[in-house]
């Protein structure tokens, strides 16, 4: 049987951190003495670094060599795919950033992709391809970036592909650029 609880203050029991537990005893949510709001469990992904910009037609490898990877909440990272998979289904918030040069003037097409069958296949999201065009040779790296908000359904997996365009990452491993997200709700 569900019951309504009506409160004015939720507050520790001796003025301590509050914690919002699970049935299982989880903590989901707690606030500190600062009413600071964590959310310990929240889905959520930051993978740093390109060891080498991919060809054309292939995935961004971020997260890989010495670069950094710190997934929580049930996420995972797949190294060689490049793919996120999600635990939940949901709205998230993605971005991403990818710091390049253009060895020749054209067009860079970055492409983000899903997986529904467990990383068998993968397809793009056909409304989010991104096009970069560079119309000039750099000789210094720069960033490119995008944000989105996306519905996920859990157990899907998501990656960066390079659709189209010939460029340069930075060499060292944690430079290159990010990939990152969490779930919103």
């Amino acid at each position: 049987m569900a019951s309504t609880l009506k409160v004015n203050t939720i507050q520790g029991a001796t003025n301590t951190t509050t914690a919002i537990k699970t049935n299982g005893g989880t903590d989901a949510l707690t606030i500190d003495t600062s009413g600071r709001v964590f959310r310990p469990v929240l889905p959520s992904w930051n993978l740093m670094g390109i060891p080498n910009a991919p060809s054309a037609g292939n995935q961004y490898i971020f997260g890989s060599g010495g670069a950094s990877t710190v997934t929580q909440g049930g996420c995972t990272h797949n190294s060689t795919t490049g793919a996120i998979t999600v635990p939940v289904t949901g709205t998230y918030y993605i971005t991403f950033c990818i710091i390049l040069r253009q060895s020749a003037a054209g067009l860079v097409v970055i492409d983000l992709q899903r997986s529904t069958d467990g990383g068998s296949t993968f397809g793009d999201f056909a409304e989010f391809g991104y096009v970069f065009n560079i119309d000039t040779v750099a000789n210094d790296f720069k960033p490119y970036t995008r944000s989105m908000i996306l519905e996920i359904n859990a157990n899907e997996q998501i990656r960066l592909k390079n659709a189209s365009g010939t460029h340069e990452v930075p060499t060292n491993d944690n430079d290159g650029g990010n990939f990152s997200g969490y779930l919103i709700g």
